[in-house]
């Protein structure tokens, strides 16, 4: 790289640095005006200060705005492209992944998928978050072209439209949390299915599903996987036999439905573990949400693990964590954590 590209590889690396520090107030990693976080607050001799946004144990006194991650780490994160590309370079396990050009025809985009990637894929949104505009169980060309046809139109004009293609991974689905170099929490997130009764539809199972979500206060499904539901046999329209298991989508997060089972951390495997606290030491983090795919957390990814994405806001009050039927523990080790 000569001197003037550097220059303004710098300038412009500054300036993004620079936005996202003004910008952070926007949004908190931790909500601090939860109940449930003044609670352990309270527990640990923290005081907080809603006023100046600063949380004092002591003599120790710390703003809450800057504390938690860097601009830096929060710019990579906030990409899913530059995530991966970033822990590829350290060797962390990724999957297999293509970036939409916009610039060029969708035919040669096609083709690159096609000379990269196995099918089936997954396509995202690179900003996206929440579960949400993910299309997964791709199986080839003409599918690839209807997603991106979808993700473009779900877009504001303001928007670019900046689309990412992987390669579909499988396994258990975890969601680990890490804070100051400890693993506080780890759950695994279980995919929403429904269990049919010979009588009614798919449709109505899903239904069914959704509205008990509500009533306990959990987020319902909102993205069906249908190619996924094909696969099984079935479509909405089916009756599902009496007894007979239909998972009804492959995006597994809170936020769209799936359940969740808390992992004793003192079972993950060694490597597992120092592979999540490496991960927040290369994205410059000091807390974030790991999801990682695997067969097993028990055994070393060496064997068979990759991470899915890193989540900078990994939605402390309303995430598996704090989930209101778990117990609460997760919060205390959070807060302890803190100072």
């Amino acid at each position: 790289m000569n001197k003037e590209k550097f220059i303004f590889f710098s300038f412009i690396m500054i300036i993004i640095i620079f936005y996202c520090a003004k910008n952070q107030k926007e949004s908190f990693v931790i909500n601090f005006n939860s109940d449930y976080i003044n609670n352990a607050l309270k527990n640990n001799n923290i005081i907080h200060n809603r006023g100046k946004k600063t949380l004092r144990k002591g003599d120790y006194s710390l703003s809450y705005i800057t504390h938690f991650n860097s601009p830096y780490g929060k710019m990579i994160c906030r990409n899913k492209e530059l995530t991966l590309n970033k822990l590829s370079k350290y060797n962390i396990p990724i999957t297999n992944y293509y970036l939409w050009n916009n610039e060029i025809s969708y035919y040669n985009n096609i083709n690159n998928i096609n000379r990269k990637l196995k099918y089936p894929v997954v396509l995202k949104e690179t900003d996206g978050s929440l579960g949400r505009n993910i299309f997964v169980n791709i199986n080839n060309s003409q599918e690839v072209i209807n997603a991106v046809n979808k993700l473009k139109k779900k877009n504001d004009n303001n928007k670019k439209n900046n689309i990412l293609v992987e390669e579909q991974l499988y396994g258990k689905n975890y969601r680990i949390l890490v804070f100051n170099n400890n693993i506080i929490d780890c759950v695994e997130r279980i995919k929403p299915y429904v269990i049919g009764n010979g009588h009614n539809t798919l449709y109505d199972l899903i239904n069914k599903y959704n509205i008990d979500q509500e009533n306990n206060s959990l987020f319902k499904v909102v993205n069906i996987s249908y190619n996924y539901i094909k696969e099984q046999g079935f479509n909405q329209y089916s009756i599902i036999p009496s007894g007979k298991t239909v998972y009804i989508t492959n995006v597994i997060n809170l936020n769209n439905g799936a359940k969740v089972k808390r992992i004793n951390i003192n079972d993950i495997h060694p490597d597992n573990i120092k592979l999540f606290k490496d991960i927040n030491k290369i994205l410059k983090l000091n807390l974030s949400g790991i999801d990682y795919i695997s067969g097993s957390i028990y055994k070393s990814y060496k064997k068979h693990g990759y991470i899915l994405e890193v989540n900078d806001s990994p939605g402390i009050v309303a995430s598996a964590h704090l989930d209101k039927t778990s117990n609460r523990s997760a919060i205390n080790d959070l807060v302890k954590n803190i100072f």
